[in-house]
């Protein structure tokens, strides 16, 4: 009886679930073992709808230098050649993101959560359609 919108619904509730739980284990990892290092802009790439994203250059703790791609942004921290701050993850460092636009997780969490809801009444009406 339920079972044909019940599938599609499954479907689409399952791949949210796989982007929010990947957006909430990336802006985590940034809040709980984020360093925070000044970087300098080496390049900046203006978007066709007027955004722009900065290539970035800092060292890591260990000394190596890494070049990752912030943004996108509206206005822009910085222009090529200044220096703006940033946090990496050292476990992931293209992990990265200005202070300012770092995310505590709370929304991607909020929707994982009523995802794994979704799929989970989608599969107990599956159950109950093909059990009866």
């Amino acid at each position: 009886m339920f079972s044909g919108a019940v599938i599609p619904i499954a479907v689409i509730a399952i791949f949210v679930l796989y982007f929010s739980a990947g957006i909430y284990k990336r802006d985590r990892a940034l809040w709980s073992r984020g360093i925070r290092v000044s970087a300098a802009c080496v390049n900046e790439a203006r978007e066709n709808n007027g955004s722009v994203s900065l290539l970035v250059q800092f060292e890591e703790t260990s000394g190596t230098a890494v070049q990752v791609s912030v943004g996108p942004f509206r206005y822009p921290p910085a222009g090529r050649g200044e220096e703006l701050e940033i946090v990496y993850d050292p476990r992931d460092p293209a992990n990265s993101a200005t202070p300012d636009r770092m995310s505590s997780g709370r929304t991607a969490l909020a929707f994982a959560i009523g995802s794994t809801v979704v799929v989970t009444v989608c599969l107990v009406l599956l159950l109950f359609a093909y059990a009866f």
